[in-house]
């Protein structure tokens, strides 16, 4: 690679941004945990429900439901998925997800490192990828994760972690990291997605084979930033064709 990895020293890691919370888990007002436990028990209420309507679908024969899955909104197949193992298993053989997402119009990735499945969970289910919680509003599509606040804090670098620790190339590699952005913007306080697990495999490899890997990463962001593009108008059109139509509602 042409530059060497720049990575933050100590003295800028210490230099928080403003509007950074330094604030530990134990430290959370009372308020504001309050807010996440009803936040919780609103989107678990509303689960239970959603699931008690789906339940008579599990007595149903597997060829009667492929025909009724062909007719599911993402939010309800990801709901149907979660009835059972069995279920899920059937769901994701064949084209039911791909064809889900057709029927929505999501625009087709030009990245290939997540599934249909994966595509509607990552843009329609609110839950937290690493702890489960509901009710997680913002996804991050560059990462292709969707994380609660206690979690991206969780994922916050401290002040003894090593840096360079990882492979030289693994931030490079990761996801989620653009030295630009990672500084400039302060988010290089969060650790990036998966690179404990890039950093292992670049070991593994011989010079040559590294070269290559890091070519391939870098060209798999690029499409995965054009494909983040394409999700956030998608959803900006989304949107508005929501807002029409409920507009039209009101007035008729």
């Amino acid at each position: 690679m042409s530059d060497e990895l720049q990575l933050p020293s100590p003295m800028e890691f210490n230099q928080a941004p403003a509007n950074t919370i330094t604030t530990s888990d134990g430290l959370l007002s009372a308020r504001k945990r309050k807010g996440q436990q009803s936040n919780d028990t609103n989107s678990s209420q509303s689960k239970k429900r959603r699931k008690s309507k789906l339940s008579g679908l599990l007595e149903l024969p597997l060829d009667v439901l492929d025909i009724i899955v062909e007719h599911l909104d993402p939010k309800t197949l990801i709901s149907l998925s979660r009835l059972s193992r069995i279920i899920r298993l059937h769901l994701s053989a064949g084209t039911i997800w791909t064809n889900c997402r057709q029927r929505a119009g999501l625009p087709d990735l030009e990245a290939d490192d997540i599934s249909d499945r994966q595509y509607i969970h990552l843009v329609f289910d609110t839950r937290c990828h690493d702890c489960g919680r509901g009710n997680v509003q913002k996804a991050d599509f560059l990462a292709c994760s969707r994380l609660c606040a206690d979690c991206r804090r969780a994922s916050q670098l401290k002040p003894h972690d090593d840096l360079h620790e990882y492979h030289p190339q693994a931030w490079l590699c990761a996801k989620d990291y653009t030295p630009e952005y990672w500084v400039l913007k302060g988010t290089w306080r969060n650790k990036p997605r998966g690179i404990l697990k890039i950093s292992q495999k670049l070991h593994t490899l011989r010079h040559e084979e590294v070269e290559r890997f890091v070519q391939s990463r870098i060209r798999l962001k690029q499409q995965i930033s054009r494909d983040t593009h394409k999700i956030n108008e998608w959803l900006k059109a989304d949107a508005l064709k929501r807002k029409e139509e409920n507009a039209f509602v009101l007035s008729s």
